[in-house]
C-alpha cells in the first residue's frame, strides 16, 4: 500500500491505515500461519509439565541464563501456583499457537478457568525459555 502527497509535513497515515484495513477485511486475509520449530514443540511439553507446581531448581537447564534474575524463583513459584489454583485441577493441555519460531503461546484448561501460557526462547543453542507469563482466562 502506497500512499504519495504533495504537500510537506502531510500525515497520510490514517487515510493509508483505513484503506489497508478495509482491504484486509474485504479480502478476509489472515496472518500466515508459522508452523511451530522443533524446540518450541519440546519446551512447551517441558513447561507444562513443570506449570502444576513450578517446583524447579534455579539452575534448571530449562531456563536461561538470566530467567530467575529478572524475577526471583520464589516470587514466580507463588505466583504460579496461586494462579493455577485459580484455575483449578488442570484437565488438558491445549494446542500450541506459534508467533514465530522462538515464541508461542498454549492454554492449560482448568476446572474453574483457563491459564494462557506465552513463552518466549532465546536465540541460543539450545533455546532456553527467556520469559514466561500467565494469565488466567475465565471460562464461560
Amino acid at each position: 500500500m502506497v500512499v504519495f502527497v504533495n504537500q510537506t509535513y502531510t500525515a497520510p497515515n490514517y487515510a493509508n491505515y483505513s484503506a489497508l484495513d478495509t482491504l484486509l477485511t474485504l479480502a478476509g486475509l489472515r496472518p500466515r500461519a508459522v508452523p511451530p520449530s522443533a524446540i518450541l514443540v519440546q519446551r512447551k511439553a517441558e513447561v507444562a509439565a513443570l506449570l502444576p507446581d513450578f517446583n524447579t531448581p534455579a539452575h534448571n537447564p530449562l531456563f536461561a541464563e538470566n530467567f530467575f534474575l529478572d524475577e526471583a524463583l520464589a516470587t514466580q513459584r507463588k505466583a504460579t501456583q496461586a494462579l493455577l489454583t485459580q484455575a483449578g485441577p488442570i484437565r488438558s493441555v491445549g494446542a500450541l499457537e506459534p508467533e514465530n519460531q522462538l515464541r508461542g503461546r498454549f492454554r492449560l484448561l482448568g476446572e474453574r478457568a483457563a491459564v494462557e501460557v506465552f513463552f518466549t526462547l532465546n536465540p541460543e543453542t539450545p533455546a532456553r525459555v527467556q520469559q514466561l507469563e500467565l494469565t488466567l482466562v475465565p471460562t464461560p
